[in-house]
């Protein structure tokens, strides 16, 4: 799992814009960002300047995949090669007293060829360009308006590579943003349009496009159920990412974000040691979020150590330090007993598929826990899933999981 990066919390400002009822409200069905390379200049320089229109949001988080061996960052003054993101890149000033960059959250890998960089509105701030005031968040009409420059000399300007850093078996990317990022607002990514343009170069222009989707008309795909289970209803697969995420809980190890219908959560606000953690080759998870978030109520008895989820007439009971616990008075037996770790029940994962009754799967490559229901298991290699995965990174990652 790859090492986080330490972060600063983001202070919330409660600020009231006043806007004029004449602007027009941003469509924030597709926004679109778009990344445009300057002509060459005489010292073989160029810009990309990043905009972004149509769009309601109050988060984005890239990592942008460059050529090493055709393009080197340079100062925005000085024009001399540089290494950190610092002077490479440039924010619109119209947008320092606005937006907000986390303590970290803006890095330039000239070895691997990849820049990091996040920004946030202003929490409880709201900003319009050429849109109408949305609250806490920041709105951008149908004119582009410019976030971020960026600096680089052209070594070779025969196709240089400029990309979202997607994950690529041969390429550089961040496991945190598999899918290189995106725009947000309110926890959940955004559908947006990602353009690069360098047709000033090279005529060519790269599109990336998510799609945050509505069910679409089609019939969705539904699993069969064997004969012997005839009389059951058909299960219906999920058809978009969106489906996929509904009633499903996603946790990571060493992450304190978790993500309940695809959309942010803490798991203990402000107990952010309180994680998913590997212990004896067994996952453990905190049981009382789980729980909570699967819809049962929880109670807790010190003095025996004794933890009650009720549901419905489903009573279940688990004691720590016990390979064992109760459901409707009935014993069962688990291989791994639960512990109290920062003052919280953590639990073997085991014990959520076999005595809450879900499914639980486990992804070996992001550190990943889905729970899901029973009769809904989440299918790793199945590409709404993956496309689901991908759209959960980008919101528990890091970088944005403390924009709650």
């Amino acid at each position: 799992m790859h090492k986080t990066r330490k972060l600063l919390h983001i202070l919330f400002l409660v600020i009231l814009l006043v806007f004029s009822p004449s602007l027009a409200l941003a469509d924030t069905q597709t926004a679109i960002v778009e990344f445009t390379a300057s002509a060459i200049d005489q010292n073989n320089n160029i810009t990309v300047t990043m905009t972004i229109k149509n769009a309601t949001f109050n988060a984005m988080q890239f990592v942008i995949r460059y050529d090493t061996k055709k393009l080197q960052p340079i100062h925005k003054m000085t024009k001399a090669p540089i290494e950190s993101f610092s002077g490479f890149a440039e924010l619109n000033n119209q947008l320092v007293y606005s937006f907000s960059s986390p303590k970290d959250g803006n890095r330039l890998d000239i070895a691997l060829g990849l820049i990091d960089f996040t920004l946030f509105s202003n929490a409880g701030e709201s900003f319009a360009y050429e849109a109408q005031v949305v609250d806490r968040a920041a709105t951008i009409g149908n004119n582009p308006l410019t976030f971020y420059t960026f600096y680089f000399k052209v070594l070779d300007s025969n196709q240089p590579m400029f990309e979202l850093a997607k994950e690529d078996s041969t390429k550089p990317y961040r496991e945190y943003l598999p899918n290189g990022g995106g725009l947000a607002n309110a926890g959940q990514q955004i559908s947006s349009l990602i353009r690069m343009d360098f047709s000033a170069l090279q005529k060519t222009v790269i599109e990336d496009e998510y799609i945050n989707p509505n069910p679409p008309p089609s019939e969705p795909t539904v699993i069969s159920n064997s004969p012997e289970n005839q009389n059951e209803p058909m299960i219906k697969r999920p058809t978009t990412s969106l489906e996929r995420l509904a009633d499903t809980l996603v946790m990571q190890i060493g992450n304190y974000a978790a993500a309940k219908d695809g959309a942010l959560c803490h798991i203990y606000p402000g107990e952010k040691l309180v994680t998913p953690y590997i212990k004896d080759q067994r996952t453990f998870v905190p049981i009382r979020f789980i729980a909570e978030k699967l819809g049962m109520e929880v109670t807790w008895n010190d003095s025996t150590k004794t933890v009650t989820f009720t549901k419905g007439s489903d009573v279940l009971t688990l004691t720590i330090g016990e390979k064992q616990y109760q459901k409707n008075g009935v014993p069962y037996s688990i291989d791994t007993a639960a512990e109290l770790q920062w003052s919280r029940t953590m639990v073997p994962i085991r014990f959520v598929a076999e005595a809450l009754g879900h499914a639980v799967e486990w992804n070996a490559q992001l550190n990943m826990v889905y729970i899901t229901k029973s009769e809904l298991p989440w299918l790793l290699e199945d590409p709404i899933e993956r496309q689901a995965t991908n759209d959960v990174a980008l919101v528990i990652s890091p970088l944005l999981r403390d924009f709650v």
